[in-house]
């Protein structure tokens, strides 16, 4: 997405590597095999920061990774898609965003085809563009958005356990979201949404950014 905003913080590299520790016994073939991981949370939980630090952690590996963000993947763009919200808060949900169209992207890149054809939102414009992203050499796609673990074929899915009351700080930084009682009722649907996810992760990053497998209890 254009005009997105975040700080990186030096601690957000130690999760990074932490998730890389646990990712490697899921991807024993990632120098000759393609894979990708998801990484899922609710809005400001750190997805697309945990997302850019273990892609810079492994293309400095040598490992070459690339990332899709599902906010790319919205039918609408930011103002239009709010408006949506207003009028019907019904719309709040995974039936704003072409799931089928990310998961057709990932499929491409498994099947080892190297040039997809995406939407690219433009927050500020308020406009999707289209966008060819060339994947050619790319050993890892990293997939993250809100609802990302509903998706499939990945070789691992990471969730960070941080809802939306513990990332008013962040959501506050970044400046995307008007912070208004209307605000945290979408936030609330969406926790509803998301917060079941967390059982069908691999690895959950905790509300202190320490990094698990997850033992499913």
């Amino acid at each position: 997405m254009i005009g997105d905003i975040f700080t990186i913080e030096p601690e957000y590299y130690q999760t990074a590597n932490d998730i890389w520790e646990l990712l490697q016994t899921q991807m024993p073939h990632y120098q000759t095999q393609r894979y990708c991981i998801s990484i899922a949370g609710e809005s400001g939980s750190g997805k697309t920061i945990t997302a850019v630090c273990l892609a810079n952690l492994l293309n400095e590996k040598g490992i070459k990774t690339e990332i899709l963000h599902q906010d790319d993947y919205f039918f609408f763009p930011p103002n239009t898609n709010h408006q949506k919200r207003v009028a019907d808060l019904a719309w709040v949900g995974t039936q704003e965003v072409n799931l089928a169209l990310l998961q057709s992207h990932i499929a491409d890149f498994l099947a080892k085809k190297d040039i997809i054809n995406k939407p690219l939102v433009n927050y500020h414009e308020n406009l999707i563009l289209p966008e060819i992203r060339y994947l050619t050499d790319i050993q890892i796609l990293i997939i993250e958005g809100t609802y990302v673990s509903l998706l499939t074929e990945m070789a691992a899915k990471i969730f960070i356990k941080r809802d939306y009351k513990d990332t008013l700080p962040q959501r506050l930084e970044r400046g995307r979201d008007v912070i208004s009682e209307f605000t945290n009722q979408v936030l609330e649907i969406e926790h509803q949404i998301i917060s079941v996810q967390s059982k069908n992760a691999d690895i959950i990053v905790q509300k202190d950014y320490s990094v698990v497998k997850n033992t499913g209890v």
